[in-house]
Protein backbone atom coordinates (compact mmCIF):
# COMPACT_ATOMS: atom_id res chain seq x y z
CA UNK A 1 0.00 0.00 0.00
CA UNK A 2 1.06 3.73 -0.79
CA UNK A 3 1.87 4.66 2.74
CA UNK A 4 0.52 8.33 1.30
CA UNK A 5 -2.66 6.96 1.04
CA UNK A 6 -4.94 4.92 3.32
CA UNK A 7 -6.29 3.02 0.89
CA UNK A 8 -4.76 0.86 -1.77
CA UNK A 9 -4.66 2.01 -5.42
CA UNK A 10 -6.39 -0.69 -7.91
CA UNK A 11 -5.70 1.24 -10.79
CA UNK A 12 -1.95 0.38 -10.00
CA UNK A 13 -2.89 -3.42 -11.09
CA UNK A 14 -4.36 -2.25 -13.99
CA UNK A 15 -2.19 -4.34 -17.33
CA UNK A 16 -0.12 -2.40 -19.22
CA UNK A 17 -1.46 -1.51 -23.08
CA UNK A 18 0.09 1.72 -24.70
CA UNK A 19 -1.73 0.36 -27.85
CA UNK A 20 -5.17 1.73 -27.28
CA UNK A 21 -7.63 3.56 -25.22
CA UNK A 22 -11.09 2.50 -24.59
CA UNK A 23 -13.96 4.48 -24.76
CA UNK A 24 -17.38 3.67 -22.84
CA UNK A 25 -20.42 5.56 -23.70
CA UNK A 26 -23.02 4.43 -21.14
CA UNK A 27 -26.65 2.86 -21.98
CA UNK A 28 -29.56 5.79 -22.19
CA UNK A 29 -32.17 4.96 -19.38
CA UNK A 30 -35.03 7.28 -20.08
CA UNK A 31 -35.38 9.81 -22.84
CA UNK A 32 -31.43 11.03 -22.97
CA UNK A 33 -29.03 10.96 -20.39
CA UNK A 34 -24.88 11.62 -20.91
CA UNK A 35 -22.06 9.49 -18.85
CA UNK A 36 -18.60 8.21 -20.56
CA UNK A 37 -15.11 6.64 -19.52
CA UNK A 38 -11.78 6.70 -20.87
CA UNK A 39 -9.46 4.18 -19.46
CA UNK A 40 -5.81 4.80 -21.15
CA UNK A 41 -2.79 2.92 -19.07
CA UNK A 42 -4.38 2.78 -15.70
CA UNK A 43 -6.15 6.16 -15.39
CA UNK A 44 -9.83 6.37 -15.71
CA UNK A 45 -11.26 9.91 -16.22
CA UNK A 46 -15.15 9.65 -15.71
CA UNK A 47 -17.19 12.60 -18.09
CA UNK A 48 -20.42 13.20 -16.86
CA UNK A 49 -22.44 10.42 -14.72
CA UNK A 50 -26.32 10.60 -16.01
CA UNK A 51 -29.43 11.03 -14.11
CA UNK A 52 -30.24 10.45 -10.67
CA UNK A 53 -30.06 6.64 -9.90
CA UNK A 54 -28.13 5.90 -13.13
CA UNK A 55 -26.27 2.87 -12.53
CA UNK A 56 -24.89 2.11 -15.79
CA UNK A 57 -21.72 4.01 -15.71
CA UNK A 58 -20.92 2.66 -12.25
CA UNK A 59 -21.41 -0.84 -12.94
CA UNK A 60 -19.01 -0.45 -16.05
CA UNK A 61 -16.41 0.85 -13.34
CA UNK A 62 -16.98 -1.93 -11.02
CA UNK A 63 -16.83 -4.24 -13.38
CA UNK A 64 -13.47 -2.52 -14.24
CA UNK A 65 -12.14 -2.69 -10.63
CA UNK A 66 -13.12 -6.16 -10.46
CA UNK A 67 -11.38 -7.11 -13.47
CA UNK A 68 -7.91 -5.29 -12.31
CA UNK A 69 -8.28 -6.66 -8.76
CA UNK A 70 -8.02 -10.30 -10.19
CA UNK A 71 -7.02 -13.03 -8.03
CA UNK A 72 -4.60 -10.23 -5.81
CA UNK A 73 -7.05 -8.36 -3.38
CA UNK A 74 -10.27 -9.52 -2.01
CA UNK A 75 -12.62 -7.72 -4.20
CA UNK A 76 -15.19 -6.53 -0.90
CA UNK A 77 -12.25 -5.22 0.52
CA UNK A 78 -13.65 -1.30 0.26
CA UNK A 79 -9.68 0.18 1.37
CA UNK A 80 -8.82 -1.03 -2.52
CA UNK A 81 -10.58 1.67 -4.74
CA UNK A 82 -10.57 2.85 -8.08
CA UNK A 83 -9.19 5.95 -8.46
CA UNK A 84 -11.01 8.29 -10.76
CA UNK A 85 -10.88 11.65 -12.18
CA UNK A 86 -14.17 13.18 -12.70
CA UNK A 87 -15.34 15.89 -15.51
CA UNK A 88 -18.74 17.58 -15.62
CA UNK A 89 -19.82 19.06 -18.78
CA UNK A 90 -22.33 21.09 -16.54
CA UNK A 91 -25.16 21.04 -13.93
CA UNK A 92 -27.90 19.87 -15.57
CA UNK A 93 -29.61 16.42 -13.90
CA UNK A 94 -29.35 14.44 -16.52
CA UNK A 95 -25.47 14.89 -16.60
CA UNK A 96 -24.95 15.34 -12.91
CA UNK A 97 -28.01 13.18 -11.23
CA UNK A 98 -25.85 10.27 -10.27
CA UNK A 99 -23.25 11.95 -9.03
CA UNK A 100 -23.90 11.10 -5.39
CA UNK A 101 -24.38 7.47 -6.01
CA UNK A 102 -20.46 7.83 -7.23
CA UNK A 103 -18.95 9.63 -3.93
CA UNK A 104 -21.03 7.21 -1.34
CA UNK A 105 -19.55 4.33 -3.15
CA UNK A 106 -16.58 3.62 -0.90
CA UNK A 107 -14.88 1.18 -3.87
CA UNK A 108 -14.05 4.37 -5.42
CA UNK A 109 -11.97 7.63 -4.76
CA UNK A 110 -11.96 10.83 -6.81
CA UNK A 111 -9.10 12.17 -6.79
CA UNK A 112 -9.85 15.48 -9.12
CA UNK A 113 -13.49 16.51 -9.79
CA UNK A 114 -13.68 19.60 -12.71
CA UNK A 115 -16.28 21.65 -13.50
CA UNK A 116 -17.30 24.64 -15.37
CA UNK A 117 -17.00 28.32 -14.00
CA UNK A 118 -20.56 29.08 -11.89
CA UNK A 119 -22.84 30.86 -14.65
CA UNK A 120 -24.88 33.98 -14.19
CA UNK A 121 -27.57 32.39 -12.55
CA UNK A 122 -28.00 34.04 -9.68
CA UNK A 123 -31.36 35.72 -9.86
CA UNK A 124 -34.95 34.39 -10.64
CA UNK A 125 -36.52 34.42 -14.73
CA UNK A 126 -39.93 35.50 -14.69
CA UNK A 127 -42.21 32.35 -15.55
CA UNK A 128 -40.13 30.10 -13.91
CA UNK A 129 -41.56 27.60 -11.69
CA UNK A 130 -37.75 27.35 -9.49
CA UNK A 131 -35.08 29.30 -9.28
CA UNK A 132 -32.42 28.60 -11.87
CA UNK A 133 -29.19 28.88 -9.53
CA UNK A 134 -30.63 25.72 -7.75
CA UNK A 135 -28.80 22.83 -9.96
CA UNK A 136 -25.77 24.81 -9.60
CA UNK A 137 -26.29 24.91 -6.06
CA UNK A 138 -27.14 21.60 -5.55
CA UNK A 139 -24.19 20.37 -8.14
CA UNK A 140 -21.41 22.44 -4.95
CA UNK A 141 -23.60 20.83 -2.08
CA UNK A 142 -22.88 17.56 -3.63
CA UNK A 143 -19.15 18.10 -4.20
CA UNK A 144 -18.55 19.31 -0.37
CA UNK A 145 -19.51 15.92 0.87
CA UNK A 146 -16.29 14.62 -1.28
CA UNK A 147 -13.63 14.42 1.67
CA UNK A 148 -16.28 13.29 4.39
CA UNK A 149 -16.84 10.11 2.07
CA UNK A 150 -12.96 9.63 1.58
CA UNK A 151 -12.22 10.93 -1.49
CA UNK A 152 -8.92 13.35 -2.19
CA UNK A 153 -9.91 15.78 -4.75
CA UNK A 154 -10.02 18.66 -3.12
CA UNK A 155 -13.51 20.22 -3.72
CA UNK A 156 -14.31 21.33 -7.88
CA UNK A 157 -11.87 22.35 -10.17
CA UNK A 158 -12.82 25.24 -11.88
CA UNK A 159 -11.79 25.68 -15.87
CA UNK A 160 -11.70 29.21 -16.80
CA UNK A 161 -13.44 30.27 -19.64
CA UNK A 162 -11.93 31.09 -22.87
CA UNK A 163 -8.72 28.70 -22.57
CA UNK A 164 -8.31 24.78 -23.68
CA UNK A 165 -7.18 22.64 -20.17
CA UNK A 166 -4.63 20.17 -20.30
CA UNK A 167 -6.04 17.09 -17.87
CA UNK A 168 -3.63 14.67 -18.93
CA UNK A 169 -0.62 14.86 -21.88
CA UNK A 170 1.28 11.70 -21.98
CA UNK A 171 3.72 12.89 -24.89
CA UNK A 172 1.54 12.84 -28.58
CA UNK A 173 0.55 9.48 -27.65
CA UNK A 174 -2.61 10.48 -25.51
CA UNK A 175 -3.98 13.58 -24.78
CA UNK A 176 -7.44 14.35 -22.55
CA UNK A 177 -7.98 18.35 -23.11
CA UNK A 178 -11.68 20.41 -21.79
CA UNK A 179 -12.62 23.09 -24.12
CA UNK A 180 -14.97 25.39 -22.17
CA UNK A 181 -17.28 27.64 -22.80
CA UNK A 182 -15.62 31.03 -24.70
CA UNK A 183 -18.39 33.10 -23.06
CA UNK A 184 -18.01 34.27 -19.38
CA UNK A 185 -21.58 33.28 -18.29
CA UNK A 186 -21.08 34.51 -15.01
CA UNK A 187 -21.45 37.99 -16.05
CA UNK A 188 -24.49 39.71 -18.27
CA UNK A 189 -23.43 39.07 -21.50
CA UNK A 190 -24.76 40.97 -24.89
CA UNK A 191 -24.18 38.40 -27.97
CA UNK A 192 -21.70 39.27 -30.49
CA UNK A 193 -24.13 40.92 -32.77
CA UNK A 194 -23.94 44.33 -32.08
CA UNK A 195 -27.37 45.74 -30.30
CA UNK A 196 -28.36 42.20 -29.26
CA UNK A 197 -28.11 39.85 -26.13
CA UNK A 198 -28.10 36.23 -25.80
CA UNK A 199 -30.83 34.48 -24.57
CA UNK A 200 -29.96 30.99 -24.22
CA UNK A 201 -33.81 28.73 -23.75
CA UNK A 202 -35.26 25.18 -24.77
CA UNK A 203 -37.98 26.96 -27.21
CA UNK A 204 -37.08 30.69 -27.53
CA UNK A 205 -34.72 32.83 -30.08
CA UNK A 206 -31.46 33.10 -29.05
CA UNK A 207 -31.01 36.77 -29.83
CA UNK A 208 -33.49 39.80 -27.79
CA UNK A 209 -33.57 43.11 -27.95
CA UNK A 210 -34.89 43.86 -24.42
CA UNK A 211 -32.23 43.43 -21.91
CA UNK A 212 -34.87 42.86 -19.18
CA UNK A 213 -35.58 39.54 -20.56
CA UNK A 214 -33.27 38.13 -18.34
CA UNK A 215 -31.69 34.10 -18.86
CA UNK A 216 -33.32 30.88 -18.85
CA UNK A 217 -32.21 27.36 -17.99
CA UNK A 218 -30.79 27.01 -21.19
CA UNK A 219 -27.92 29.10 -19.95
CA UNK A 220 -26.46 26.20 -18.47
CA UNK A 221 -26.15 24.42 -21.90
CA UNK A 222 -24.04 27.13 -23.09
CA UNK A 223 -21.53 26.57 -20.14
CA UNK A 224 -20.71 23.26 -20.57
CA UNK A 225 -17.42 21.62 -21.35
CA UNK A 226 -16.27 19.57 -24.07
CA UNK A 227 -13.85 17.03 -24.07
CA UNK A 228 -11.60 15.53 -26.36
CA UNK A 229 -9.82 12.23 -26.21
CA UNK A 230 -6.66 12.52 -28.54
CA UNK A 231 -4.48 8.71 -29.07
CA UNK A 232 -1.89 8.41 -31.58
CA UNK A 233 -3.59 9.82 -34.91
CA UNK A 234 -7.38 8.92 -33.80
CA UNK A 235 -9.83 11.08 -31.82
CA UNK A 236 -12.68 11.54 -29.85
CA UNK A 237 -15.01 15.01 -29.14
CA UNK A 238 -17.48 14.10 -26.23
CA UNK A 239 -19.77 17.61 -26.45
CA UNK A 240 -22.21 19.18 -24.61
CA UNK A 241 -25.24 20.73 -24.54
CA UNK A 242 -24.58 23.61 -26.55
CA UNK A 243 -26.94 24.29 -29.26
CA UNK A 244 -27.12 25.63 -33.13
CA UNK A 245 -30.37 26.94 -32.29
CA UNK A 246 -28.46 29.53 -29.32
CA UNK A 247 -25.50 29.94 -32.23
CA UNK A 248 -23.77 28.69 -29.44
CA UNK A 249 -21.99 25.74 -31.26
CA UNK A 250 -21.22 28.41 -34.21
CA UNK A 251 -19.41 30.76 -32.18
CA UNK A 252 -17.90 28.32 -30.05
CA UNK A 253 -15.98 26.79 -33.23
CA UNK A 254 -15.53 29.82 -34.32
CA UNK A 255 -13.76 31.08 -30.86
CA UNK A 256 -11.39 27.96 -30.89
CA UNK A 257 -10.55 27.14 -34.78
CA UNK A 258 -11.95 24.45 -36.78
CA UNK A 259 -9.30 22.73 -36.70
CA UNK A 260 -9.40 22.36 -32.92
CA UNK A 261 -12.73 19.91 -33.49
CA UNK A 262 -11.66 17.39 -36.13
CA UNK A 263 -12.55 14.22 -34.96
CA UNK A 264 -13.30 10.36 -35.84
CA UNK A 265 -15.73 10.33 -33.33
CA UNK A 266 -18.03 12.69 -32.10
CA UNK A 267 -20.85 12.71 -29.61
CA UNK A 268 -23.19 14.94 -30.90
CA UNK A 269 -23.99 18.31 -28.56
CA UNK A 270 -27.25 17.44 -26.77
CA UNK A 271 -27.56 14.46 -27.12
CA UNK A 272 -28.74 14.89 -30.87
CA UNK A 273 -32.26 15.83 -29.71
CA UNK A 274 -33.71 19.19 -30.89
CA UNK A 275 -30.39 19.91 -32.23
CA UNK A 276 -28.98 20.36 -35.87
CA UNK A 277 -25.64 20.81 -36.20
CA UNK A 278 -24.74 20.60 -39.59
CA UNK A 279 -21.44 23.09 -39.18
CA UNK A 280 -19.42 21.34 -36.46
CA UNK A 281 -20.54 17.79 -38.39
CA UNK A 282 -18.65 19.64 -41.15
CA UNK A 283 -15.76 20.61 -39.25
CA UNK A 284 -15.63 17.23 -37.37
CA UNK A 285 -16.37 15.17 -40.38
CA UNK A 286 -16.24 12.12 -38.00
CA UNK A 287 -16.18 8.16 -38.75
CA UNK A 288 -18.71 7.57 -36.26
CA UNK A 289 -21.60 9.75 -34.44
CA UNK A 290 -23.07 9.17 -30.83
CA UNK A 291 -26.71 10.03 -30.22
CA UNK A 292 -27.01 10.02 -26.33
CA UNK A 293 -30.82 9.61 -27.06
CA UNK A 294 -32.79 6.97 -29.13
CA UNK A 295 -33.35 7.16 -33.05
CA UNK A 296 -37.37 7.65 -32.91
CA UNK A 297 -36.04 11.45 -30.68
CA UNK A 298 -32.88 12.47 -32.37
CA UNK A 299 -33.07 15.15 -34.72
CA UNK A 300 -34.16 13.45 -37.93
CA UNK A 301 -32.32 16.51 -40.21
CA UNK A 302 -28.89 15.48 -38.00
CA UNK A 303 -29.32 11.95 -38.39
CA UNK A 304 -29.86 12.38 -42.32
CA UNK A 305 -26.80 14.46 -42.56
CA UNK A 306 -24.47 11.76 -40.72
CA UNK A 307 -25.83 8.73 -42.74
CA UNK A 308 -25.31 11.17 -45.98
CA UNK A 309 -21.79 12.02 -44.62
CA UNK A 310 -20.89 8.05 -44.18
CA UNK A 311 -20.98 8.01 -40.96
CA UNK A 312 -21.67 5.20 -38.44
CA UNK A 313 -24.40 5.70 -36.03
CA UNK A 314 -25.06 4.78 -32.50
CA UNK A 315 -27.74 5.41 -30.53
CA UNK A 316 -27.16 4.75 -26.54
CA UNK A 317 -31.14 4.37 -25.43
CA UNK A 318 -29.92 1.42 -27.62
CA UNK A 319 -27.58 -0.36 -25.00
CA UNK A 320 -23.67 0.67 -23.56
CA UNK A 321 -21.22 1.33 -26.82
CA UNK A 322 -17.32 0.38 -26.15
CA UNK A 323 -14.38 1.74 -28.57
CA UNK A 324 -11.30 0.31 -28.53
CA UNK A 325 -9.37 3.27 -29.96
CA UNK A 326 -5.82 2.01 -31.17
CA UNK A 327 -2.75 3.46 -33.28
CA UNK A 328 -4.41 1.43 -36.86
CA UNK A 329 -8.17 1.74 -35.84
CA UNK A 330 -11.29 2.02 -33.86
CA UNK A 331 -13.31 -0.84 -32.68
CA UNK A 332 -17.03 -0.69 -31.62
CA UNK A 333 -18.10 -3.61 -28.93
CA UNK A 334 -21.68 -3.64 -27.15
CA UNK A 335 -24.65 -1.69 -29.22
CA UNK A 336 -24.97 -2.42 -33.21
CA UNK A 337 -25.32 0.62 -35.52
CA UNK A 338 -28.08 1.68 -36.92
Amino acid sequence: MDHTKDYFSVNTLAPECEEYVTVFFKKVVGSKSDGFAVINNGKVFVIDVGTKNDVELISFLLDLRRKWIGDSLDPNDVTAKLELTVIISHAHPDHMGALPLLIDDERFCITKLYAPERSCLSYDVPGMLLPLARYENRFDSICEELPKKGHTANGITRIPYGMPYFVSSEGEDFVLKIYPSHIDWSEDRHSDKEGLRFILSNNSPTYKDHPENGYTNGILNGNSLWVKVVKGPHSVLITGDQRSSDEMLGSMIRYYGEYEFVCDVLKIPHHGEKNYSPYLLSVANPKFTVFTTSIENATPDTVKLCEKMGCVNYYTRDGDLLLRIGQKEIEAFGVEPR
